[in-house]
């Protein structure tokens, strides 16, 4: 599955599929910002990586309860 959208379309590639130990999570996201937005790439990758991680229990969370 994936999605796209803003300024310098990131797209966000994920696959859940069975595991050992319960289920395996994959996440991807690429994108290139253009322009002056290329200036702030490195905090655009931080803040998107803080965000996947922030998202990391609430869909652990969702997966457990079906």
């Amino acid at each position: 599955a994936g999605a796209t959208g803003g300024r310098f379309p990131p797209t966000l590639v994920w696959e859940v599929a069975a595991h050992p130990d319960g289920s395996r999570a994959i996440f991807e996201v690429t994108g290139r910002p253009g322009g002056a937005m290329r200036l702030f790439q490195p905090l655009i990758a931080r803040s998107t990586a803080r965000n996947l991680e922030r998202s990391f229990p609430r869909l652990k969370e969702v997966l457990e309860s079906r």
